[in-house]
């Protein structure tokens, strides 16, 4: 399971249903040497209660922030395979808390912890308290506790909590208040280790390839905020050292241009791949991610073209393959064009069907040829434009303006409503039938859904988009 995923699991599980354990027994707190508490504190107190040896840390404004940001995650959390109903209606999860307060989720190992504040009735009578809550002490904060599968429920993550009060907490991190405390309005902060997440995931570190590099990454920094008119936006931020980010830089192709996103807002679909993928496989031999650079070459030996290109962008809507008919852009930055000057050679009579035109006062091919719908071309060196209709060619040949200040590692993106071969396509990929159907009709449960990765002046930027439909 990846990040984004685990992260939006794990808060439509704390949502959906209740702690394994509601009535762990207090045990005498260890303890714990004192130190000045951090600064962040001040922001955000419930970090005061956080174990430095956390993993993944979430923070919320209110109760109120976290139940619309898992409402709109509910369908993908369905598509897992999980049961997450009826998330805004967990009566135990409202009491005695302050629904107003601010919300602090933390992970280690398989469990999950959360933190929130008590409400004024819960202060003056504890039998206002929740089952699922266990009282701080004398403070006026409260912890509930969900234990894994596999993990015995005992009172030691209540110790662990008391004890970071008075010793170091998490808030202590260096990474922890630029990740939890930022710039701009966020409903939801959070601070993700990735070695630790990625181990959790797939059953220890020893399964891991790149464990040096995800160790040296650290930490990533999320923000999600809800759109207007329902719908998350969520970023993970990783930041990278000068040297990463130009290491980076060097292994991408050249970018969409101007046309191409445009296009993007106007197709059904779209998906982009802007990393050139021999040069990765070579660079990550040299990282020992021997396992990683592997499957970078099982694409390049699976590629249905030679040399595979430096860079892939497309757009579309609809194509019908047997006469080219539809709405298709594609753009590929290439290393050399032999593959495609040789393919367009094995045409018959290629130049009784083939003229030159000018789009938007740029130079291009018309290919018609009997039977078959009229394509449109421009064949160079280092590009190849195709297009199923002029007016998308046009947008291809428009020159780019300036120079993008981030790259593009990659993109995809689909309007599920305005792709009428949508449950054919998904028949076609899935292949059965009925998992096909059910994935149809959740994806037309959403206006909008996209996702892309970008490599900044120092830090890579993962962005995902969910609109559900109104």
């Amino acid at each position: 399971m990846g990040i984004a995923a685990l992260v939006a699991t794990a808060i439509a599980l704390l949502l959906a249903c209740g702690p394994s354990s509601r009535n762990v027994p207090e045990r005498a707190s260890q303890a714990a040497e004192a130190e000045p508490r951090p600064a962040i504190e001040d922001g955000q107190p419930l970090l005061r209660w956080i174990p430095a040896d956390a993993e993944m840390v979430l923070v919320a404004e209110n109760l109120s922030a976290l139940e619309k940001l898992a409402g709109v995650l509910v369908p993908l959390g369905e598509a897992l395979g999980l049961s997450l109903t009826d998330t805004a209606l967990v009566p135990w999860l409202r009491n005695g808390i302050d629904p107003r307060g601010g919300i602090a989720i933390f992970s280690k190992g398989a469990s999950l912890s959360l933190l929130a504040p008590l409400s004024a009735e819960a202060l003056e009578d504890s039998a206002v308290l929740g089952a699922g809550w266990t009282q701080l002490g004398t403070q006026t904060f409260a912890a509930a506790h969900w234990s894994g599968p596999n993990e015995a429920v005992t009172g030691a993550w209540l110790d662990d909590i008391r004890a970071a009060s008075k010793g170091k907490a998490y808030s202590s991190v260096p990474t922890a208040a630029r990740s939890l405390i930022g710039e701009g309005s966020a409903l939801v902060r959070g601070h993700l280790p990735i070695a630790a997440l990625l181990a959790a995931a797939v059953g220890g570190e020893e399964y891991l390839s790149c464990l040096s590099l995800l160790r040296a990454a650290g930490g990533v920094r999320l923000s999600a905020n809800l759109l207007k008119g329902g719908g998350v936006h969520a970023q993970f931020d990783l930041l990278l050292t000068p040297s990463a980010s130009d290491g980076i830089a060097a292994l991408l192709g050249p970018g969409p241009g101007a046309g191409m996103l445009g296009l993007r807002k106007t197709e059904a679909a779209h998906a982009s791949l802007g990393i050139d993928l021999p040069l990765a496989a070579a660079a990550l031999r040299g990282q020992d991610c021997p396992e990683l650079a592997s499957l970078f070459d099982d694409v390049v030996q699976q590629a249905p073209m030679s040399p595979v290109p430096r860079a892939m962008h497309a757009a579309g809507t609809r194509l019908d393959t047997s006469d080219l008919s539809g709405s298709v852009a594609l753009s590929l930055a290439l290393h050399n064009k032999r593959f495609f000057a040789k393919q367009l050679g094995r045409i018959p009579g290629r130049s009784l069907f083939e003229s030159s035109i000018r789009v938007e006062g740029q130079k291009a091919k018309r290919l018609s040829i009997p039977t078959m719908t009229s394509v449109y071309y421009r064949l160079t060196k280092a590009q190849l434009l195709f297009a199923t209709k002029k007016s998308l060619i046009g947008a291809l040949l428009v020159p780019p303006v300036g120079r993008l200040a981030q790259h593009e590692v990659a993109a995809a993106g689909l309007w599920p409503g305005r792709l009428p071969q949508l449950r054919f396509l998904l028949r076609r990929v899935v292949g059965d039938r009925e998992v096909a159907d059910v994935w149809n009709d959740l994806l037309l449960r959403f206006e909008y859904a996209g996702i892309s990765l970008v490599l900044g002046d120092s830090q890579l930027t993962l962005t995902m988009t969910v609109r559900p439909r109104s």
